[in-house]
């Protein structure tokens, strides 16, 4: 006999409120691992509660298994709750408003221009009048193709050719393929894997939006031109990095995330303006990696100015003792310390801190003969300028070189 709906929903009720309470219970000892089950199984208020934990013990920098389970957006908000903020909590399938106010959760990452391409547009080469193959796109554009150049292009989508005719009319002697990609997508893709047509490079947005496709439909060409596009992109000043970390995640490209992650230092990931954007595809734990990123690369150049001078290599020691006068086993010219200060007041000094006027004048000192900083006799000559000036050149060396040497986390599995 059949249990009623009603019954089985009332059993369902009740499951969920025994799982409900079991987590709560855990939450003192793992509130994150809570936070993270909670919004997975779309418990708000559990959530909410478990935010507030870790908020309270300041957790927020610890990692969990579970923060590959949840998307990014999760965890930036979690983030911007501990530090202060308003966020727009969210779920896995309900978001909600906390605090009277709402951070906007953007468009995807990845969207395609919503422009359908009209007919008398359409690129010669897909034509679908006289074509022996029409990819139908879901905005409902009809792209011609030859059978021979769909092979080239497409195993998976060539496997899908069908032998019964369209109830088109215009369309009785072509085979039709129905697509779930829009037609400026499947224009670009078949575009790169067509032999008349030169691609141009595309922005990032659109990059993301076809490689997905083109991976699913296994076109190695357009895969392939895409990936090296977005390299190609890792160069242009004016693209957003952290976008492009995220980008790089998503399809594993671990050489691009790592370029990448190197022109997000410094920038603010809790308040940047990334905020506004969602990032669909990609785990907590990706954003987790780069703050655990930016924290070693800022720790390994503090250790520049917090921890003596002992990572200067022999050959510049040499240098600075032979003009000083004042040099001492610890400390190889008298100006050194002065130097090093001014471009440690920075909590995390950029390459562009040792040449800067505030350090150099630092080093060159007061021409008073009374005052602490005024440098020695053999520092003031013109060897002792040209010095300092060099030594400020190898400190950016030196910088760039510790934070190469940090590796970015990857996920493997």
């Amino acid at each position: 006999m059949e249990l009623p709906l009603s019954a089985l929903k009332y059993e369902m009720q009740e499951a969920v409120s025994i799982a409900t309470r079991r987590l709560q219970q855990l939450t003192t000892a793992a509130p994150l691992r809570v936070y993270a089950i909670a919004h997975c199984l779309s418990l708000m208020d559990t959530m909410i509660f478990a935010a507030r934990t870790v908020s309270q013990q300041k957790t927020q920098s610890a990692y969990v298994e579970e923060f590959e389970e949840i998307p990014v957006s999760a965890y930036r908000n979690l983030l911007v709750y501990c530090d202060g903020g308003t966020v727009q909590w969210t779920t896995a399938s309900a978001p909600t408003s906390v605090g009277g106010h709402s951070n906007r959760i953007g468009p995807p990452l990845a969207t395609a221009s919503s422009r359908r391409p009209d007919k008398d547009i359409l690129p010669l080469a897909f034509d679908p009048d006289s074509a022996e193959v029409i990819i139908r796109t879901s905005d409902s554009v009809r792209l011609g193709i030859s059978k021979e150049i769909l092979r080239l292009s497409s195993p998976v989508l060539f496997g899908r050719l069908t032998a019964a005719p369209s109830s088109d009319k215009s369309d009785i002697t072509a085979f039709v393929i129905d697509v779930d990609e829009p037609s400026d997508v499947m224009l670009l893709l078949l575009g790169l894997c067509h032999p008349d047509i030169c691609p141009e490079l595309a922005d990032l947005p659109v990059v993301i939006a076809a490689l997905e496709p083109a991976q699913k439909y296994h076109m190695k060409k357009a895969t392939w031109y895409l990936c090296n596009n977005m390299q190609l992109l890792a160069r242009d000043p004016s693209v957003d990095p952290v976008s492009l970390y995220f980008a790089a995640c998503r399809f594993r490209i671990q050489d691009l995330a790592k370029v990448a992650a190197q022109r997000t230092l410094r920038k603010d990931l809790i308040k940047g303006s990334f905020l506004d954007v969602d990032f669909p595809g990609v785990s907590a734990g990706c954003l987790w990696r780069l703050l655990d990123y930016h924290q070693r690369c800022r720790v390994t150049v503090r250790a520049l100015f917090d921890g003596g001078t002992t990572w200067i290599s022999t050959e510049w020691t040499t240098k600075l003792k032979a003009h000083c006068t004042r040099s001492t086993k610890s400390v190889p010219c008298c100006w050194l310390g002065s130097y090093l200060r001014a471009i440690g007041r920075e909590a995390w000094p950029n390459r562009t801190g040792p040449t800067n006027e505030t350090a150099l004048t630092a080093a060159i000192g007061s021409s008073d003969y009374y005052s602490s900083d005024r440098r020695c006799d053999g520092c003031s000559g013109t060897k002792g300028l040209t010095s300092i000036v060099s030594f400020s050149r190898y400190m950016e060396e030196m910088i760039d070189e510790r934070e190469g040497m940090v590796e970015l986390p990857w996920l493997t599995s």
